[in-house]
């Protein structure tokens, strides 16, 4: 018969973030951010990236419209006695 394990964990976890917004005119503006973390601890490997960038049109004083690219990558190796697994 096979063998489960389950576990459950919530804890803050620190990140390594960049955060900028450069005004290109009085109405575009450019933003982008990036937050990396990466664990090595005992049997588990990983790391957790997000990049984003992107662009707004300022259309009235309290109104813009903007297009954007977010990249989220998650990798998560784990080893214990006989058990491997992975997570990307």
């Amino acid at each position: 018969m096979g063998q489960a394990e389950v576990g459950d964990i919530t804890a803050p976890l620190p990140v390594i973030g960049l955060r900028g917004e450069r005004k290109l005119s009085d109405r575009w503006t450019f933003r982008a951010s990036g937050e990396f973390f990466f664990v090595e601890y005992n049997d588990v490997d990983g790391s957790f990236v997000d990049v984003y960038a992107g662009i707004d049109y300022r259309v009235l004083d309290k109104l813009s419209i903007g297009l954007g690219i977010n990249s989220v990558k998650i990798d998560i190796d784990a080893t214990k006695g006989g058990f491997s697994g992975a997570l990307d």
